[in-house]
């Protein structure tokens, strides 16, 4: 693993890896702050796929058809406990 930096802003921690060079850290510090608006940018778009797929799997556990499913499976195993007297004590 290469040593990295945490540049904070905002309460927010952003980090990027550095070398053994001073110079070169200098230049890799520019190079983040020169991208650091695009950074912002794509991180709102990981943000809003993960709250669209969060959405989505929202969505998919409350569909009628699976939630008709899991009853049909808890009945099933119901059916099958009572059979195999686990739950008699």
């Amino acid at each position: 693993m290469k040593p990295y930096l945490i540049v904070e802003r905002l309460n927010t921690r952003y980090t990027f890896e550095v070398g053994e060079s001073a110079g070169g850290n200098a230049i890799r510090l520019s190079h983040f702050f020169l991208k650091f608006d695009k950074q912002i940018k794509k991180d709102e778009e990981v943000l809003q796929k993960m709250i669209a797929r969060k959405e989505d799997i929202e969505n998919h556990k409350t569909k009628p058809e699976y939630a008709q499913k899991i009853q049909t499976l808890k009945n099933e195993l119901a059916e099958i406990e009572s059979k195999l007297n686990l739950y008699s004590a």
